[in-house]
C-alpha cells in the first residue's frame, strides 16, 4: 500500500506555477494515507486481543518462524514463542506479547517482556501494539536496542502487505484488500 510518490525536481513547475501538477500529487499522497487509514481502522476492529496475537503468528510464520501461541486469557505476558528451522528451536528465538489497545504501552510491559526473553531462554523479544509506547517505554526501549523491538500499527501493515499472499483465507476474509497500480512521478534528472 505504500507507494513510490517521489517529489518533482527543481525544473520542474512547483504548484504555484502548475496546479494541476499540485493537485496530482498531493491526490496521490492522500489515497496511500486513505488506504493506510482505513488498513488501520480494519485491523483494530477486525483483530482485537486474541485475534491480533493470531495475526502476529501468520505473518511470524510467513517469516519463516515456527510458532507457538498462548492459549486464549492469562498468558502470562508471553503470546506468541517463534524460532527458527523445523522445530522452532533454533535462533533467533523471540518471545512475542500483543497489545491491540490504541494507547501507549508502558515501560513495565517492556521491562516483563525483558524478563521473559530469561524465562523462556529467547534471544529476542518483540512487542506488537497499535497505541505505540510511551516516553519511558521509548527509553527503555533506547537502552535494549538488540533485546527488545516494536512493531506499532505501520510495521503491521508492512508486515501485511509482504505477505497478504501467504496468510490463511479467513485472515484475507476479515482484511480483504487488493495491490493497485499507480505510475510515479519520475523527475527528469534521472
Amino acid at each position: 500500500v505504500r507507494g513510490g510518490f517521489e517529489k518533482r525536481s527543481s525544473s520542474e513547475p512547483t504548484s504555484a506555477e502548475d496546479p494541476e501538477a499540485a493537485n496530482e500529487e498531493s491526490a496521490a499522497f492522500d489515497i496511500e494515507e486513505l488506504a493506510r487509514d482505513d488498513i488501520t481502522r480494519i485491523l483494530q476492529q477486525e483483530f482485537k486481543g486474541h485475534e491480533l496475537a493470531v495475526l502476529v503468528e501468520e505473518l511470524l510464520s510467513a517469516e519463516g518462524f515456527i510458532c507457538k501461541r498462548s492459549a486464549e486469557g492469562s498468558d502470562g505476558g508471553v503470546d506468541v514463542l517463534a524460532g527458527k528451522e523445523a522445530l522452532g528451536m533454533d535462533s533467533p528465538k523471540l518471545v512475542v506479547q500483543v497489545k491491540s489497545q490504541t494507547t501507549p504501552v508502558s515501560d513495565q510491559v517492556l521491562q516483563q517482556l525483558n524478563g521473559a526473553i530469561q524465562r523462556f531462554q529467547a534471544d529476542q523479544a518483540l512487542l506488537v501494539t497499535y497505541g505505540g509506547v510511551t516516553g519511558p517505554a521509548k527509553k527503555f526501549l533506547a537502552s535494549q536496542p538488540f533485546m527488545v523491538r516494536v512493531w506499532e500499527t505501520q510495521d503491521i501493515i508492512d508486515a501485511v502487505t509482504k505477505h497478504y499472499e501467504q496468510l490463511s483465507g479467513d485472515t484475507k476474509a476479515r482484511l480483504p484488500l487488493k495491490r493497485i497500480w499507480v505510475p510515479v512521478m519520475e523527475s527528469s534528472s534521472d
